[in-house]
């Protein structure tokens, strides 16, 4: 059984829920990742933020509803205020499968990975994809004679 740990990120980016929506931005190009996990005093996750959520803060700053979230505040924003709550997390020693069943249910790019309280890692779609490529070659590879 393939497990979380032999393909998740363990180096991962974390902001916590004070980070501005400025700092979290920059982050997120800087790293050249698509989620960022936001995680309390103790390590634990509390939120994700995505490309997506940074859209909508974007989109927000449109509507005069909501000013504070908006692109011209974000300097002043807080993380807090456009990341998801109650999000769903793994363990190192979950299965890929169920992990990826969880991912594909809830529609949901990836999982912050938590061991004894405290972030430890991220799965996400790509780490997946990577694994699909390379059951495609070995498949590829025993199809045409090539195998090792």
């Amino acid at each position: 059984m393939l497990k979380v740990s032999e393909i998740m990120t363990w180096d991962v980016v974390y902001v916590t829920e004070y980070h501005t929506i400025s700092q979290v931005r920059h982050m997120m190009i800087n790293h050249d990742i698509r989620h960022i996990p936001v995680v309390d005093e103790n390590g634990f996750p509390v939120g994700l933020i995505t490309q997506r959520d940074l859209l909508k803060s974007e989109l927000s700053s449109l509507s005069v509803s909501d000013p504070e979230v908006g692109h011209a505040n974000e300097a002043f924003a807080t993380a807090a205020k456009i990341m998801s709550r109650g999000i769903k997390y793994a363990r190192p020693e979950d299965s890929l499968k169920q992990t990826g069943h969880i991912m594909q249910q809830c529609k949901i790019g990836c999982l912050p990975v938590v061991e004894q309280g405290k972030l430890v890692g991220i799965i996400t779609d790509s780490d997946y994809v990577g694994v699909a490529i390379s059951l495609i070659e070995e498949l590829d590879s025993i199809d045409t004679g090539t195998a090792e």
